[in-house]
């Protein structure tokens, strides 16, 4: 049992001789925007300190040693798998508009083995963590535990948890209807054998579509790539030509395998968009093939700001756990599919 006794907002307010709803705003991370000194702010966050104040909400000191946060971004270990720079962006537009600094730790792990780094979903090593596309045996770890830190999910929803997400189900059915649209009868998926969530909600909203527009399931075919990468759409490709399936569209669920899927159709003397049209997700690889790549582009600068803004309103204890931020995605279109 902890022995440490609670220090209330009045307290403190006491201690400095200001109100308590100006050591709330103050703690809260408001004081700037409100006009309060900047000597009555410092004089306030470290009585809070001093007193050893933890509040109602919040899972950790709404002051972190040293005005310093240490937050942590689980991605998996391939970055290339992985909008970075565009995420990146998004962490630093935060990081400028917060008075505190930032010790941001970016940490890759395999698919389906976060549970490994169970240890680090600690407020000893961590004030806050971002855990970004688990897979589903990441989901399940997920699910079945109760972290003493504010946890926020990057494109995946789960029960509990501060989800902020783009529709992946709506995605794949924006594809099949630009493939019906064109009037395409051979259509082929190309993805990954190791698929997280986003994937498979990717291509159910594909197919589910076409289903639900009469298209021939004979005419559908889903073909599996080893890696997440060049090669894996060069094989996925090849498993296509070699069973004489000639597609006249191709949805590839991750864009890192669009090069292979075009090199693949090249060397088979097929040319796109005349024989194939390409619609990828990810636009990652896709504006430097070519012919270039029309591709659904995540909002990942504004994901990753509202990750920051959800972790930290948890920090503070602005607000619980469970809410859900949906993102919509947008059509980059290129050569290989023309609008």
């Amino acid at each position: 049992m902890s022995n440490i006794k609670k220090v209330s907002l009045k307290t403190i307010a006491e201690h400095v001789g200001v109100s308590p709803s100006t050591v709330s705003i103050v703690l809260n991370n408001h004081g700037k925007e409100l006009r309060i000194a900047q000597e009555t702010q410092n004089k306030i966050k470290n009585a809070a300190k001093e007193l050893g104040y933890y509040g109602d909400c919040a899972k950790k000191h709404p002051v972190s040693e040293n005005n310093t946060y240490k937050i942590c971004v689980f991605f998996t270990n391939t970055l290339q798998d992985f909008p970075f720079e565009r995420f990146n962006s998004g962490i630093s537009q935060f990081n400028e508009e917060l008075e505190y600094d930032i010790d941001l730790v970016y940490h890759p792990f395999t698919p389906n083995q976060l549970n490994h780094w169970r240890i680090l979903f600690s407020p000893r090593y961590y004030d806050g963590i971002i855990v970004t596309s688990p897979y589903d045996q990441d989901i399940e770890f997920l699910k079945n535990c109760q972290f003493h830190v504010p946890v926020v999910l990057y494109n995946c929803q789960i029960n509990g948890y501060t989800s902020i997400c783009h529709n992946d189900y709506d995605v794949g059915k924006q594809a099949a209807e630009i493939f019906l649209k064109h009037q395409k009868q051979h259509i082929a998926i190309v993805t990954p054998k190791v698929r997280n969530k986003g994937i498979s909600l990717r291509i159910a909203g594909f197919t589910d579509y076409l289903t639900n527009c009469g298209f021939l399931p004979e005419n559908l075919r889903v073909t599996n790539g080893s890696s997440k990468n060049a090669a894996g759409g060069y094989e996925a490709t090849s498993k296509l030509l070699q069973n004489s399936f000639i597609p006249s569209a191709i949805y590839v669920v991750n864009d890192l395998m669009s090069g292979g899927v075009l090199n693949c159709l090249h060397k088979h003397s097929l040319q796109v968009p005349r024989d194939t049209e390409i619609l990828s997700y990810g636009n990652i690889g896709a504006p430097f093939l070519i012919p270039g790549i029309s591709s659904f582009a995540t909002n990942a600068e504004k994901m990753a700001y509202t990750c920051m803004k959800s972790v930290f309103a948890e920090i503070w204890g602005q607000a619980q756990p469970g809410l859900y931020y949906s993102f919509d995605t947008e059509c980059i279109w290129r050569e290989s599919c023309p609008k």
